[in-house]
């Protein structure tokens, strides 16, 4: 019998006989084999194997329902396989195109019988995949940063500060700082419409080149209490110095957020504090 197996969409095995696909039922103790029964609801064929082979034996009973076709298996074994990839790995951040791309590159078994709409369902499933290993909490989201790499295209580290006490995310890397510290002005903004669930606000932080702004840090925060503020520009400070870098401003340009303005004077006391009255999230 010729057998083969596949991954179902919850990650168990599968065979594959004739085009009709089985899901283990039971080992026989008697007789050593194990029972496999049709995936199709109310269909009571079975199929026996060797053990955990993929030797088939024999097959009882038959079919109520027509079998697969070419086109379905290979829709179902690539969705599969991809869909569980993501899960067991949280691939939250890797592209679903580039990953049935791959995936498709690698595997051309049956993809001949696949159609454009094939490719586009199982596009979709991968993306409603990732929303089951979405973090469902801010603690989820520190663990998640703490487990997986995320550079940038140059492949530096693009996680600065993941400081779960304080619940603050800092996204930038060495090049940015270098750069921020060169900056005698700093140019600060934040908004809540653009922040990501589990947090209040989206905090960046500008500096200036061919005369536009230059997004240089991207910081989550929890809330918009003075602690949260002073607590972030001192990570910031922090981080360059253990890079042998100095932030020392100037000036730092901000809103009106008085609770922003006085953490910032905790960190940086010698800056001037400029205000002014428009978003900076708006030219970015």
């Amino acid at each position: 019998m010729d057998v083969q197996s596949i991954l179902g969409q919850r990650g168990h095995k599968l065979l594959v006989l004739d085009n009709y696909r089985y899901y283990k039922l039971r080992y026989v103790k008697n007789t050593g084999e194990v029972c496999w029964r049709c995936s199709t609801r109310g269909c009571t064929a079975k199929l026996y194997t060797e053990g955990d082979s993929d030797i088939g034996i024999r097959i009882k009973g038959q079919h109520c329902h027509a079998s697969d076709s070419e086109r379905m298996l290979a829709r179902r074994a690539i969705n599969n396989k991809l869909r569980n990839t993501i899960i067991n790995e949280q691939r939250l951040l890797e592209n679903s195109s580039n990953s049935l791309h791959s995936q498709l590159t690698s595997d051309t078994e049956g993809i001949e019988t696949l159609t454009p709409r094939d490719i586009i369902y199982i596009g979709d499933n991968l993306n409603r995949a990732k929303l089951i290993v979405v973090p469902k909490s801010a603690e989820e989201v520190h663990q998640y940063i703490n487990s997986v790499p995320i550079n940038t295209v140059q492949n530096e580290n693009f996680i600065l500060i993941n400081d779960e006490l304080l619940n603050i995310i800092v996204f930038s890397c060495d090049t940015n700082l270098e750069f921020l510290c060169a900056q005698p002005t700093l140019y600060v903004d934040g908004s809540s419409d653009r922040c990501t669930e589990y947090f209040l606000e989206l905090f960046v932080i500008f500096g200036i080149e061919n005369k536009g702004y230059v997004p240089l840090a991207f910081c989550v925060l929890k809330n918009k209490e003075m602690e949260t503020y002073s607590g972030l520009f001192r990570l910031v400070k922090r981080k360059c110095e253990e890079k042998g870098l100095r932030l020392e401003p100037d000036s730092i340009v901000m809103n009106l957020d008085a609770e922003m303005q006085k953490g910032a004077r905790e960190v940086f006391p010698d800056a001037d504090i400029l205000v002014y009255c428009l978003q900076l999230a708006q030219d970015w």
